[in-house]
């Protein structure tokens, strides 16, 4: 849908003319002078945090409906709003999203933002509404923020009335989406202080507000894995599994620190035995990418291929990844159209493995146009 181009120093994204929603071009310069003016103008901001390359939903999401020339209702609900689209993760993007103090859980993360006349940076404008991930009920959660629903009010009101567990959770998990860590971790800190919270429910809490605000809103590694090592002392039995592993080596993995990563992930996912192991290894070895995790992670999926017949698709695509990695954007290519066409046109991936092979493809033209 976008391509990020380099324009006299500066990271600027461009709209193709075949894009529904109509995306406003801007730059590191203009950008807060384009928000001031949605303020004077009292526009909405949509601010689509997205990572077009490679995330799944993300390219759903940009084909179903952001680009799709048929997807008439999102272009005619956006007409008079500011829309933007941020690269999450890779590229200048990323430093954008600091620098306006945005905080997000995920791509694709779609905010409705209300901002004031003299408001600069996205993350000083009011959330009206936020969507993580592609949902089923993206549409209608869209009008309805559109409408004046508010979720957080909603949520709020419902602390004020009732205040059950389920309440607060509802409350914490609103603030998650909208970024807010601090308001989130209140909301969870409120729920663990209750008597009536007791057993797995309480471990589940605690572990959620760890892995959903401290490691993927905050982004704060050093801290989530202190929380986890605490975590692990109260719940020993929960660390031993595969699902504390994965987030542990998560954070090691962008610290940096592959030495104590590696042997988690070997064990726990490399070794598994399994397809849904190996594809979880190869995807925090993509994320979080060290040289030499890489390589090892090249001869792992080119052997799941072969090992998992049933799902080689599925590793070609994850080879792709990898190999684009590696910058070796040919073999990319080849391994995501091998993804292609071995996988059915209704798998839910098939779009994915499509997307992914546009953008290789786009490397290499733009390489050889250089």
């Amino acid at each position: 849908m976008k391509r990020l181009l380099a324009i006299s120093g500066l990271a600027l994204w461009l709209v193709t003319a075949s894009a529904e929603v109509t995306f406003t071009d801007w730059d590191e310069a203009s950008l807060g002078r384009l928000i001031s003016a949605a303020g004077a103008d009292g526009q909405f901001i949509m601010l689509v945090i997205s990572q077009n390359d490679w995330c799944p939903d993300c390219i759903r999401l940009d084909r179903d409906l952001l680009s799709n020339p048929d997807a008439s209702a999102i272009r005619n609900l956006s007409r008079d709003w500011l829309v933007l689209d941020v690269p999450g993760y890779d590229g200048r993007g990323a430093s954008v999203l600091a620098a306006h103090a945005v905080q997000f859980l995920g791509t694709p993360t779609t905010f409705i933002l209300k901002p004031r006349p003299d408001t600069r940076r996205l993350g000083d404008a009011q959330v009206i509404g936020s969507i993580v991930g592609y949902t089923d009920d993206y549409m209608g959660r869209l009008e309805a923020v559109a409408a004046g629903f508010d979720a957080l009010a909603t949520a709020q009101t419902a602390v004020r009335q009732s205040g059950t567990i389920d309440d607060y959770l509802t409350l914490a998990r609103v603030y998650v989406e909208q970024g807010d860590r601090t308001n989130a971790l209140r909301a969870f800190g409120s729920l663990l202080y209750r008597d009536d919270l007791e057993g797995d429910a309480r471990r589940d809490v605690r572990w959620e507000m760890i892995v959903t605000v401290t490691q993927r809103v905050g982004k704060d590694h050093e801290r989530a894995l202190a929380e986890m090592d605490s975590f692990a002392g109260v719940y020993p039995e929960f660390a031993t599994g595969a699902e504390f592993a994965y987030h542990q080596a998560w954070s090691l993995m962008a610290l940096g620190r592959v030495d104590e990563a590696r042997p988690m992930l070997n064990e726990s996912f490399r070794d598994g035995g399994d397809a849904e192991s190996t594809y979880d290894y190869l995807y925090v070895v993509f994320r979080n990418p060290q040289s030499e995790m890489l390589q090892e992670a090249e001869v792992v999926a080119r052997a799941a291929i072969t090992d998992y017949p049933e799902e080689s698709a599925l590793f070609h695509h994850a080879l792709g990844r990898i190999l684009r990695r590696e910058g070796r954007y040919e073999e990319a290519a080849e391994a995501f159209e091998q993804a292609i066409a071995l996988a059915n046109v209704d798998d839910e991936f098939y779009p994915v493995y499509i997307g992914q092979l546009e953008y290789v493809r786009s490397e290499l033209a733009a390489a050889r146009d250089k």
